[in-house]
């Protein structure tokens, strides 16, 4: 199964529900992919809502469609639907992804379908119309008013007819390539591939561009002689490092926040982010060697979990929640702390910002300690109200990015983790999924807390 909820094109780009077409663009835009033998709902209101998808290959009784209808349901954030401010949904279902589909995707190949190809469509929706009785079921359990029932075919789109109520042919596919709805998502950065196993290349921000080759393989060499030096420094039998364990990672932490608001200043200046300029842009910006030292101490789970805290909800609570934690757990301050040259005035910042913290509080109190502890875990598992920041989640995606296409070790993998917990964290469980297989592969079992990515966090709902 897999969910998708993409905040960006929500706000900003979401089509008003009511044309089949549109519809169906923006579902292919969230996923990302052209979805196969699956079924989609789609919450909504004024506009087109969170989406889930599941895998659907064979015909199911009733009672069976109502409960996956129900399901999936559950799968969308409680949050959303609680709120009663989601009242309608739409249910679209998406057949095999066959060589003839495939064909009338690719603008090349494209062609004018035969009459035989849509009565192929057309026998395979009238085998989905039990969906509507379904829907129409479930409607009435979750009080909810269904909009429509899609079914999309090979080469065409079809959907419910209002006088008829039953499934018409509303459009060829290729068409929906060419809705006002599609081509904007297309000129926001969206991307669609043509199927799931093919998207998940392009998962990862494409940095690969430039205008400037000499400088760009400069940088890539630079990143990676740092990465690795530290790599070894921290690997050593003898190595001094996070000795002072809160200390480091508190101020690995402010280099974290530093390199973010450096990512968003540039992407704000650029409206398409998939160019050299852009790429060539961020690497002007970013130190290599800063980049390499945040890789190389992505250490631990609590490492990547610390820093998808600080790219959730800022430095200020971060610093709060290390804090508290050096309050409680009497962090030794006998050992040097690791710092990439150049960036010493950041170490003594966090020193200075960690000192009047403690002076500015007299007594510990066990009962701030906890909740600091339950905030932290409350964002890392989605339970917290407040939306994390997807400029920052962007950002940090980009920096990850830079880290893992030119340096996929075992070292690094925990990059995958601050990866997939940005993807869930905005609805995108395909791509999360994804990620934490990804990490599954070089990290042991325990060092990968993202096990559940298939429920939507609650703040997904909220501004719907």
């Amino acid at each position: 199964m897999a969910s998708s909820h993409n905040t960006h094109f929500l706000e900003s780009l979401a089509p008003h529900p009511g044309s089949a077409a549109h519809t169906v663009a923006y579902i292919v835009h969230q996923l990302g992919y052209w979805p196969e033998d699956s079924l989609v709902l789609v919450l909504a209101d004024k506009t087109l809502g969170p989406l889930a998808r599941v895998d659907h290959k064979k015909k199911r009784t009733h009672k069976e469609s109502v409960s996956l209808i129900s399901h999936l349901f559950q799968t969308l954030s409680e949050n959303s639907l609680s709120e009663g401010n989601v009242p309608h949904f739409l249910l679209a279902i998406f057949g095999p992804n066959t060589p003839t589909r495939r064909r009338q995707l690719e603008h090349h190949l494209n062609q004018p379908p035969h009459i035989d190809e849509i009565e192929s469509d057309q026998i395979a929706s009238t085998q989905c119309a039990y969906w509507e009785q379904a829907g129409l079921e479930s409607a009435s359990t979750h009080g909810k008013t269904l909009l429509d029932v899609l079914y999309i075919g090979e080469v065409s789109y079809w959907s419910i007819h209002p006088l008829t109520q039953k499934l018409t042919l509303s459009g060829l596919i290729d068409e929906v390539q060419r809705t006002d709805v599609y081509l904007n998502l297309l000129l926001s950065g969206s991307s669609v591939a043509p199927c799931e196993s093919e998207a998940q290349k392009y998962y990862l921000p494409s940095l690969e561009h430039s205008c400037d080759l000499e400088t760009k393989n400069w940088w890539e060499g630079e990143m990676v002689l740092w990465l690795n030096e530290y790599i070894r420094y921290i690997k050593a039998s003898d190595s001094t490092y996070a000795k002072d364990f809160l200390s480091q990672k508190y101020f690995e932490n402010v280099l974290w926040n530093h390199a973010l608001q450096q990512v968003i200043e540039v992407s704000t200046q650029y409206q398409h982010r998939k160019t050299a300029e852009f790429a060539d842009a961020i690497r002007k910006t970013l130190d290599p060697h800063l980049i390499a030292f945040l890789g190389a101490t992505l250490t631990s789970e609590l490492s990547a979990q610390s820093v998808i805290y600080t790219v959730a909800l800022g430095l200020e609570e971060t610093t709060s929640f290390y804090h508290q934690l050096s309050r409680a757990y009497k962090n030794s301050s006998d050992h040097d702390i690791l710092c990439p040259l150049g960036y010493e005035q950041y170490l003594v910042s966090a020193q200075k910002l960690m000192v009047q913290r403690n002076e500015s509080s007299q007594t510990q109190n066990t009962d701030t300690i906890d909740r600091s502890l339950k905030k932290f875990a409350s964002v890392l598992l989605g339970k917290h109200p407040v939306r994390p920041d997807t400029q920052r989640i962007a950002a940090a995606e980009i920096i990850c990015a830079l880290i893992l296409r030119i340096y996929e070790q075992p070292e690094t993998a925990q990059a995958y983790i601050v990866l997939g917990w940005g993807s869930w964290a905005t609805g995108q469980c395909s791509k999360a999924r994804e990620y934490v297989r990804r990490a599954k592969e070089q990290l042991p079992y325990e060092q990968v807390f993202l096990k559940n990515i298939e429920q939507l966090p609650p703040w997904l709902g909220k501004g719907i």
